[in-house]
């Protein structure tokens, strides 16, 4: 049994897969930790370390206690699947008029376009835009 979780992470580390996500996710700790602060550049050595503590947090995790770690994904997949729902539930409330949004943002001053517009939504969804989190995603479920 040991063998095949063995096997099984190896091909982790060797496909590379879950360094990017754990990069990923120490640079979006990094970032909520410094607060609102647009020009904050995160350390790459304490963005490194993060990542490192994580993955081996999750492979001690793993390798100590399988259900546990099993355990773990699920829950994240269930709050996962909630978070989902709540959003898909509010969108649907929005479009439906009930709820009128008012921004308090100040205007922008760069000029509007439709590739200003997309690049805006781009950037609202920072931390997803890296191709590799979405597919790690997708092979842990």
């Amino acid at each position: 049994m040991l063998l095949t979780y063995t096997i099984y992470a190896f091909c982790f580390v060797l496909l590379y897969n879950t360094s990017t996500g754990a990069m990923q996710f120490a640079n979006q700790v990094l970032i909520t930790a410094a607060g609102p602060n647009p020009q904050y550049v995160p350390d790459q050595r304490l963005l490194r370390f993060i990542a490192v503590s994580v993955v081996t947090f999750i492979c001690l995790l793993h390798f100590f206690s399988g259900g546990a770690g099993r355990a773990l994904n699920q829950i994240f997949a269930v709050l996962k699947m909630i978070l989902l729902f709540v959003l898909s539930i509010a969108g649907i409330v929005y479009l439906s008029g009930h709820v009128t949004v008012e921004w308090s943002l100040k205007p922008s001053t760069v000029p509007s376009s439709s590739a200003t517009a997309f690049l805006q939504v781009l950037f609202t969804y920072s931390g997803w835009e890296n191709a590799t989190l979405v597919s790690n995603q997708a092979i842990l479920a």
